[in-house]
């Protein structure tokens, strides 16, 4: 890259993001793992390790949106304060509310 190396293009990418790293040079791969690269390949790598970096990768994006469903499924429910005491109200049950 004429401006960046991959390294300091890794820090301007969102979080979320996610880098595998392919390189030459074996003495980037520690500064690599510290950007948080999920894998580090060292040229020349075959299909099979490439397959098993972007296998990382699918995996973590597939963690991720098991994580988000099961927090959206405990979002199924809300509480309203009725007198003293709190009733927990189930969004599947009811389609109408009035106050």
């Amino acid at each position: 890259m004429p401006d960046l190396n991959g390294l300091e293009f890794s820090k301007l990418l969102p979080q979320k993001s996610k880098v595998i790293f392919t390189t030459a040079f074996d003495q980037y791969a520690i500064a690599g793992y510290k950007v948080n690269a999920v894998d580090y390949l060292l040229k020349p790598f075959d299909y099979t390790e490439f397959l098993n970096a972007a296998t990382k990768v699918r995996n973590y994006f597939v963690n991720q949106q098991t994580v988000s469903e099961k927090l959206e499924k405990k979002h199924e429910f809300f509480f309203v304060k009725s007198k003293y005491k709190q009733i927990k109200i189930n969004f599947p049950k009811y389609s109408l509310l009035k106050g």
